[in-house]
């Protein structure tokens, strides 16, 4: 429940991210198989980083079968009494909407190695790792994982203030930053996401009601820091960088585009360019609603699976995108909303301001 990324012997497995798909946990929840052989080693470590997601709390199931050259079988898993031991870690706190905040100091050098020398709670175990279950019917995820689809530079890098730089895409679109920098110990770097500017070039969220939509990192100092969210998203044009020690320079700060890794459909272009302009923009609102179910909008407090919206955007969704398999598990996702005397809300898979993540001023 909530999001996750694994590691074995120090690699991540697989490309997802943003991992499970969102449904309503009391119905169904959805599990990843991988295959692991290639990671498989003599010794073996098995470690998650797990985040709160759309479930609201950190929780993670966890299952590996291994069968062995000589025929024995091993199954490991989060419900048996294995040696599995949980740490905090540097990312402080995360939530889909405000964004995620990680303090490099606080890293565990090689916690997910086998001998790792990282000092563990046990007595925390239950609290984020165990075979707890929210009510839900497990289910494989059959629909396409979500991925970071594509990278790009900003197009321009602005200083409206002493030391503060604004980073412009050229495009409105859903996903995060990565950075790469150098600095001291304990420099905190803040970035806030926005679609648009007010008149002195700062970023403007006032549309983003609640949603905090702001990244921070706090470099532990010493060689050149990579770094980039793995529990939040943002949907955005303009990013206000704050606390960056020098001038951000190309490549300093990368643009990752995030969606359900969908393929495209089909193509239109004309001699009217106005109509050409206008169904890229079309497109490419589509593509930045596709995480898991088909969203209202990925930048403010609500990012929700509106059914009326579905009305009028359907056929060009349906035109543009390969979504078989992305409908099918919401047409599941509505079906769980149905009430006993036959109503269905008019969002799924939850209903608007029920969600465990949904701050409380969406109510």
């Amino acid at each position: 429940m909530g999001y996750y990324v694994l590691h074995i012997n120090g690699r991540k497995v697989g490309n997802h991210v943003l991992d499970p798909g969102t449904t309503d946990y009391s119905k169904q929840v959805l599990y990843t198989t991988y295959d692991i052989t290639d990671f498989l080693e003599k010794e073996k470590a098995i470690g998650a980083s797990v985040g709160p997601g759309w479930y609201g709390i950190p929780k993670l199931r966890l299952q590996a079968e291994i069968t062995y050259n000589d025929g024995t079988t091993e199954m490991i898993s989060t419900a048996m009494n294995f040696d599995w031991k949980v740490s905090d870690g540097p990312i402080i706190k995360s939530s889909i909407y405000d964004g995620e905040f990680f303090d490099a100091r606080e890293e565990k050098p090689e916690w997910d190695l086998p001998k790792a020398g990282v000092n563990y709670s046990q007595t925390s175990m239950d609290k984020f790792c165990s075979n707890y279950s929210p009510g839900g019917k497990m289910v494989s995820q059959k629909l396409e994982p979500i991925k970071v689809v594509d990278t790009n530079m900003p197009q321009t890098i602005s200083e409206p203030a002493k030391d503060i730089y604004v980073l412009d895409a050229g495009k409105n679109l859903a996903g995060w930053a990565s950075l790469n920098v150098n600095g001291k110990s304990g420099t905190k770097i803040s970035l806030k996401f926005a679609e648009s500017l007010y008149k002195d070039g700062t970023v403007n969220q006032e549309n983003l009601r609640v949603a905090e939509a702001k990244d921070t990192y706090i470099l532990k100092g010493g060689a050149e820091e990579n770094w980039e969210p793995s529990f939040t998203y943002h949907g955005f044009r303009y990013i206000q960088v704050e606390g960056f020690p020098y001038r951000p320079r190309v490549g300093d700060i990368q643009i990752k585009v995030i969606r359900s890794a969908i393929s495209e459909n089909g193509k239109f272009q004309c001699s009217n360019e106005l109509l050409n302009r206008i169904h890229h923009m079309v497109q490419s609102t589509e593509a930045s609603n596709l995480y898991s179910i088909p969203k209202d909008c990925p930048l403010r407090d609500e990012r929700m699976g509106w059914l009326n919206d579905m009305t009028v955007r359907i056929d060009q969704a349906l035109y543009n995108y390969d979504l078989s398999r992305f409908y099918a598990k919401w047409i599941d996702d509505i079906a769980d909303t149905q009430e006993s005397d036959g109503s269905i809300t008019d969002t799924a898979p939850f209903r608007w301001g029920k969600r465990p993540a949904d701050p409380v001023t969406i109510l």
